[in-house]
């Protein structure tokens, strides 16, 4: 088996978020599966090896799965905004993956948080702790609503306020302008200007299947290159949580040229 992951360590997203402020407990994820990867002798790993369709074709594997990921978008586009935004001179709009990867803001920064889950919150703890003024703006009425299933949302509020990050709840964002932008309220529509100079937006992220769509295309010349099967998953397929990535890859290493015949995870059955 070839394990070929274009980055410097295994880990992928887990890498970069276990990065910000709480989640550093979360690299666990990676550094135990590392460590069991490299107990196999049957498996190679190649890092820095970013690999292109014909290459994939040229190695003739028997059987290819793609992980490669999503990418945060940064044009704000998601529940609340089907048009893009764009910046202007004076703000600029940056993706959570430049704040992930250790990218700079400039002045005042407001987060747009239309994902209601925990990223919106972290990137905005990291750029307060950058000492930048912070503002977060979510349509829902509470910060991060998603944590309420996991009981942090509490926790997760406060600790934004106690560090100093403003916060507006049932506002939308609706236009970027010079050193602004417009927010409208989703109840009532009113409109309310704030300063801003960049503007990150915690919307959606957009699967990376690159290659994927890049094999399919010369899926006529699998079999003359040996390959068997082509399948992608986890945040290629469809973003998710890390939790829905690590299963994927379990599923898919159990399924591996198996007749699936039932429904692979545990589910109750009621006979009343």
């Amino acid at each position: 088996m070839i394990l070929a992951d274009g980055a410097e360590e295994l880990g992928g997203r887990v890498l970069l978020e276990s990065r910000m402020p709480g989640l550093g407990e979360w690299k666990r994820v990676a550094d135990h599966r590392t460590y069991m990867i490299g107990q196999k002798s049957n498996v190679e790993t190649y890092l820095n090896s970013r690999l292109t369709a014909d290459q994939v074709l040229e190695f003739g594997f028997e059987h290819v799965l793609l992980a490669s990921g999503a990418a945060w978008r940064s044009d704000g586009v998601g529940r609340s905004i089907i048009r893009p935004l764009q910046a202007t001179e004076a703000t600029k709009l940056v993706s959570a993956d430049h704040i992930l990867k250790g990218g700079t803001v400039d002045g005042k920064v407001v987060i747009f948080d239309d994902e209601h889950y925990y990223m919106g919150s972290v990137i905005a703890e990291h750029v307060r702790d950058l000492g930048h003024d912070v503002t977060l703006v979510t349509p829902s009425t509470m910060v991060a609503e998603w944590t309420e299933m996991t009981m942090e949302q509490h926790r997760i509020q406060q600790r934004l306020l106690e560090k100093g990050v403003a916060v507006i709840c049932t506002h939308s964002l609706s236009s970027i302008g010079m050193g602004e932008v417009t927010l409208s309220c989703e109840y009532t529509g009113k409109i309310q200007h704030i300063a801003a100079d960049t503007v990150i937006p915690i919307t959606t992220r957009r699967p990376d299947s690159t290659v994927y769509d890049a094999l399919m295309a010369q899926s006529d010349a699998f079999a003359d290159n040996g390959i068997k099967s082509v399948t992608r998953i986890a945040d290629c397929h469809a973003p998710g949580t890390i939790a829905m990535a690590v299963y994927a890859g379990h599923q898919y290493a159990q399924e591996l040229e198996c007749e699936v015949s039932e429904i692979p995870f545990k589910r109750e059955n009621y006979h009343p």
